[in-house]
């Protein structure tokens, strides 16, 4: 493999000076006290007015205006946009996975997309000059930082990050001890260097269950619809609500989009999320392809593939590795849809128990993410849960924004880039107005067992897409177990139980 192509690809670093050692990539001056070095397969755009100006790296797209290029609505937003903050509003209806820089008036800021898809970490060195990156890796390696064994040990000790390939980092951490995540929702004062949150600014306004109906599908279909305007889409499906959501809303341009499904080569075709898509599809009127993925990735892959992210995962590493096989060869590159991020609006066992908010602490947070026995994740969570007591009086409920800022921003976000060696990644559901919406709804329409607007949303966009069943229960106990517990709503109190249970493992 071509280790100048693939080696940091689609990442950046800004900071105090050019990274002249990184061949091939491109060097853009921001301000006197600002340079950005950028990966050749990164998109920049830019765009300026008067003294104001905006530079993007990535993509974004607007559900209104689904032929707009990147440099189309970044020269829109600069226009409209009177002050820093019209900006998180006018973006709001839109989604992509982006960084911006602004620079408006006496604003200076940098942040990200909705649910932090890309990534931006960050660092002050010993001059007080700001780093900030698409990895901890690369500003660890360009300034000769070390990974903090205490963290890594605290960590990896817990057969949640030892046993297992879906780990993620508590709160704004990171392996090394001084390079930082930054949460959704906030961004960096590039002035000052302080971490700001801008959402949420006031109540979520009530939205009845059919406008958010309409609403929903509306940004959906067209956000897929600026999705293939824009890019070759390969869309992953499986058997359950969010795979099915994406393929419903792909109705009017599913003649553009590759459908597939990826299984180990050990697995067995079978199983529910191979077998259902695999008839669900020709039943439709489309090709359904199998992707296999391989047990172990080529040796020139795997080192660039773990140089690129700080502690990779081996399983995405492999599955981005059979998807890159696949694909390879391919004359146009793919962008893979998915309907990751919907989740923050869907309430199933792994969720925070509703409890009152005196009683959620560092421990019962750690509990929910299977991090229970790390003194350091208790502690990142409970700052997390100390900087959002403000907020609350908002009407926000507490699960959904941790799994927003928490597991999405986290381990979804870490997903994506374990990705971006080989593609591109795109979700609809990252997207403010879409997440608002959902997350206004009351719980018990977005709940097991029913999920009653997800299941509404997939009728509403292609009735045909619900002719086979949505994760269907294994066994009929399982499933009137499942349906008892949430229907009659003994989650919360058992959940609560199980984890007060666990306090024993508290260090």
């Amino acid at each position: 493999m071509d280790a100048n192509k693939y080696l940091y690809r689609r990442q950046f670093i800004l900071g105090s000076r050019n990274m002249d050692n990184l061949e091939n990539w491109r060097h853009e001056k921001v301000d006197h006290n600002y340079y950005l070095t950028v990966h050749p397969d990164l998109q920049i755009s830019k765009a300026s007015w008067n003294e104001n100006f905006i530079i993007m790296l990535g993509y974004i797209l607007d559900p209104l205006n689904t032929s707009f290029d990147n440099n189309q609505i970044v020269d829109s937003l600069i226009k409209e946009a009177r002050k820093a903050d019209e900006i998180f509003e006018k973006i709001g209806r839109m989604c992509g996975r982006f960084i911006m820089i602004i620079k408006m008036n006496n604003d200076f800021r940098i942040f990200n997309d909705t649910t932090g898809m890309r990534q931006i970490f960050y660092y002050m060195d010993n001059l007080n000059h700001l780093w900030c990156a698409s990895q901890p890796s690369i500003i660890a390696d360009h300034l000769k930082l070390s990974a903090d064994r205490e963290i890594y040990n605290d960590l990896f000790r817990l057969s949640f990050f030892s046993k297992t390939t879906e780990y993620w980092y508590p709160g704004n951490s990171t392996i090394f001890k001084d390079i930082y995540h930054l949460t959704p929702n906030h961004y960096i004062d590039l002035h000052n260097h302080q971490i700001v949150r801008y959402w949420p600014k006031r109540t979520l306004p009530f939205i009845p269950f059919d406008k958010c109906l309409k609403k929903s599908r509306f940004l959906l279909e067209n956000l897929l619809e600026a999705a293939c305007n824009r890019f070759h889409i390969a869309m992953g499906l499986s058997a359950g609500y969010d795979s099915r959501i994406v393929l419903a809303a792909s109705k009017k341009v599913r003649n553009k989009i590759f459908y597939f499904t990826h299984t180990s080569e050990d697995s067995d075709s079978k199983m529910e999320d191979v077998s259902i898509p695999a008839e669900l599809l020709p039943n439709l009127g489309l090709q359904h392809h199998i992707i296999k993925i391989p047990n172990k990735m080529e040796c020139h892959f795997e080192i660039l593939f773990r140089k690129n992210v700080a502690t990779a995962r081996t399983c995405k590493g492999l599955n981005t590795y059979g998807l890159f096989k696949h694909f390879r060869n391919d004359e146009n590159e793919v962008v893979l849809a998915s309907g990751n991020i919907s989740e923050i609006a869907k309430r199933n066992a792994r969720r925070l128990p509703r409890v009152p908010n005196f009683l959620i602490n560092g421990f019962i947070l750690s509990s929910v993410a299977d991090m229970q026995g790390s003194r350091f994740a208790n502690k990142k969570f409970k700052e997390w849960y100390t900087s959002i007591k403000d907020i609350l009086q908002y009407g926000l409920n507490v699960f959904d924004l941790f799994y927003w800022e928490q597991r999405m921003a986290n381990w979804a976000a870490m997903t994506f880039s374990e990705m971006d060696i080989a593609f591109e990644n795109f979700s609809p559901f990252n997207c403010r107005e879409l997440v608002e919406n959902m997350i206004g709804l009351p719980l018990k329409y977005r709940s097991q067992p029913d999920y009653i607007f997800h299941t509404e949303l997939i009728r509403t966009m292609w009735p045909e897409t619900l002719q086979m069943a949505i994760n269907p229960a294994k066994n009929s106990l399982q499933k009137t177990i499942n349906y008892f517990i949430f229907k009659y709503r003994l989650y919360d109190f058992l959940k609560y139980i199980y984890i007060i249970s666990i306090r024993r493992f508290r260090i």
